[in-house]
């Protein structure tokens, strides 16, 4: 019995160390760790820790729709869960989604300046709102997102002037869930990390116009601030990652994060008809899971504004995803998608609900059910999202998945669609030598 208890060690330590990512991962012991996914950690929970919420303001180069705003956040404190705040004014017969700073988004980028590899890591807009709603553990904290992030205008009687909206932002260190993610030491940092978000035109977003009229569509927001949740160590002989890296420029700062990238490709979808889409050559990782959102045209902001804009996503009745032949994934039934979504979560199935108009020559608010498309590659990618579980899974790098669906609903026939595949992976953020680099194996 010894000898089988020392041969399994053995080959869990040799899986262990030929992994980065699993080196550094805190797993499941989570103990004094809600800062440093380190030792360490121990060190700083008998220090008082100064938490602020909404102090750190960084303005933006751009109030623009169509336009890319950037914004540059300083070295300094902890860096937690980070949010946009906005306003604007529409004219009258203007409309817009429910949630609709959320929906304005096109791309979120982000990048560490100076001596870093991290360089414009993209996801599209599709991808970033799938995952802010894959991250939250209820439906009613989706609904109160998509709430938080504007309510739905109508304009039909009057303009509607400053129209205030929130909404959360997803990167390594932020996400809607307090304990979903490690927050960032960016005293670490030798100068400044930056997040770009592009919106979408005014007349290909979460805006529409009613059919008959000619509404002017808006053209900037009245204000447009990045906000965040911070934390700072206090006391001079608290423990601080970036003080130890003075003494040795070698240490290794390390945490876990997810790594997020988009995939998009357009098809033709006719409801109750089978499709496949073809997912090759696969980024090097740990894959633990795809969230897809699926957007017809018909249901997407065009010019001319002769859309109704439902902001939600098709939801996939057969999901099947194969690799060599074999299936990952088969759910042949909305109800079966329906049932392991539930019994893999919380149990409300990745849905949310947003209102809109009725009709484009309705203002009346019209209430659309969507959910996140989850294909899930973990045992528990909730656990992942909600509580830094991280679990060791194959790497696809450079393969082809296959991917098989059927949308039976939503009355499509022959519809061009946008399928926003966004890949998570595995990945540890390190700091060595004042170089900022992503692991992913």
């Amino acid at each position: 019995m010894a000898d089988l208890q020392e041969q399994m060690a053995n080959e869990l330590a040799s899986i262990v160390t030929r992994s980065r990512v699993l080196l550094n991962s805190p797993g499941n012991s989570l103990t004094a760790a809600h800062l440093y996914a380190n030792p360490e950690s121990a060190k700083i929970d008998v220090v008082p820790v100064l938490n602020t919420r909404g102090r750190l303001e960084i303005s933006t180069n751009s109030l623009n729709l169509g336009a890319t705003s950037t914004f540059q956040i300083p070295p300094g404190s902890f860096l937690a869960q980070c949010w946009l705040i906005a306003s604007i004014n529409v004219a009258r017969y203007v409309h817009a989604t429910q949630g609709w700073l959320l929906d304005q988004i096109e791309q979120v980028t982000y990048q560490f300046s100076g001596n870093s590899s991290i360089n414009n890591v993209q996801i599209t807009g599709a991808s970033h709102k799938s995952l802010v709603m894959a991250a939250c553990k209820t439906k009613e904290k989706r609904d109160a997102i998509l709430a938080a992030a504007g309510d739905y205008l109508n304009a039909t009687a009057a303009a509607l002037t400053n129209q205030q909206a929130a909404c959360p932002l997803f990167l390594p260190w932020s996400n809607p869930d307090v304990i979903g993610t490690f927050p960032y030491d960016t005293s670490t940092l030798a100068s400044n990390i930056i997040v770009e978000i592009k919106w979408k035109s005014p007349d290909t977003g979460a805006f529409m116009g009613e059919s008959g009229q000619t509404p002017n569509m808006p053209t900037a927001f009245n204000n447009l601030t990045l906000k965040a949740h911070q934390s700072d160590i206090q006391g001079a002989a608290a423990f601080r990652v970036s003080t130890a890296m003075v003494a040795d420029p070698a240490l290794n700062y390390a945490f876990p994060m997810l790594l997020t990238q988009t995939f998009s490709t357009f098809n033709n979808v006719t409801s109750g008809a089978e499709g496949t889409i073809t997912l090759s050559a696969l980024p090097t990782g740990q894959l633990v899971g795809i969230l897809l959102t699926v957007t017809p045209s018909t249901w997407a902001g065009v010019s001319g504004n002769q859309n109704v804009v439902q902001g939600v996503s098709a939801i996939c009745s057969k999901l099947n995803l194969r690799y060599n032949g074999q299936d990952i994934i088969k759910y042949v039934y909305e109800k079966e998608k329906q049932l392991v979504d539930a019994i893999q979560s919380e149990g409300n199935g990745y849905y949310y609900s947003q209102q809109s108009m009725t009709s484009i020559s309705n203002g009346a608010a019209a209430t659309y059910t969507g959910a996140v498309n989850v294909m899930n590659l973990m045992y528990d990618l909730e656990g992942c999202f909600n509580e830094k579980h991280f679990e060791h899974v194959p790497n696809y790098g450079g393969s082809t998945l296959e991917f098989l669906y059927r949308i039976d609903t939503a009355g499509l026939s022959s519809t061009s669609c946008r399928f926003d595949f966004c890949y998570i992976f595995n990945a540890i953020c390190n700091n060595e030598n004042r170089v900022t680099d992503i692991s992913v194996a």
